[in-house]
């Protein structure tokens, strides 16, 4: 791996690079990029939050007064419905936006100390009492604080498609989709069973007979990325 600093913009790269040599040479490359948020960049991306947080506002309104309006008429089952969305589109929201703008306002902090004597500039590199692994280890340990959220943040944007998606059922002609996934739900989750099945069979046998030569291969979760790219 090689980083990457440039202060001057508060921009970090982390350049990584595997080859292998076997019967054929085989290069992969992955480019992560940090930036520190400060100034104008800062307030702007508080503003988005700050409009974003009054839409929810807006939608829990909307949902509270619909679901007390169907618990009044006696529709008490369509009220569980009412509180998913709650907590699809107000709960996780409000719990990512407040810790990403948490993260913006101690970017700076966060970069100096992933770059500095706590992190990256802390690695005693030329010492040959501590073994690579470990020099490794707290190389990318300097690093986690920077991609923390990237997994909340597609995790929360996943939850809000599919949410998407099924809100298209309030119309007839658009509700195709959603009304199809519905009527087979039942032989799909049988798919998906046997779907996962055969993906660890192969995956397992793809590491075993070719772990050792590429590095597509070398552990059982790469393959499994490696796989998965395949099939798509």
């Amino acid at each position: 791996p090689v980083v990457l600093f440039a202060p001057n913009v508060g921009v970090l790269t982390l350049l990584s690079i595997e080859a292998t040599f076997s019967s054929r040479v085989h290069v992969a490359y992955n480019v992560k990029q940090f930036q520190v948020v400060e100034g104008d960049d800062l307030a702007w991306a508080v503003t988005q939050a700050a409009v974003t947080l009054v839409l929810v506002g807006l939608a829990v309104v909307e949902l509270v007064v619909e679901g007390l309006a169907r618990w009044r008429h006696g529709a008490g089952r369509e009220v569980r419905y009412i509180v998913a969305d709650l907590v699809v589109l107000a709960v996780i929201p409000v719990v990512f936006l407040s810790m990403r703008i948490g993260q913006l306002r101690e970017s700076a902090d966060i970069m100096a100390k992933a770059t500095g004597e706590d992190g990256l500039g802390g690695v005693p590199w030329a010492s040959t009492d501590i073994s690579v692994d470990v020099k490794m280890d707290r190389f990318f340990a300097g690093l986690e604080e920077l991609q923390g959220m990237s997994v909340m943040g597609f995790v929360a944007a996943s939850v809000l498609l599919v949410r998407d998606i099924f809100a298209t059922k309030a119309h007839p002609r658009t509700a195709v989709l959603v009304t199809t996934i519905i009527a087979a739900a039942d032989d799909l989750w049988h798919f998906c069973l046997l779907f996962l099945v055969l993906f660890l069979g192969f995956g397992a046998l793809a590491h075993v007979s070719f772990g050792m030569r590429t590095t597509e291969f070398h552990s059982l979760d790469v393959t499994f990325e490696t796989l998965f790219e395949m099939m798509l």
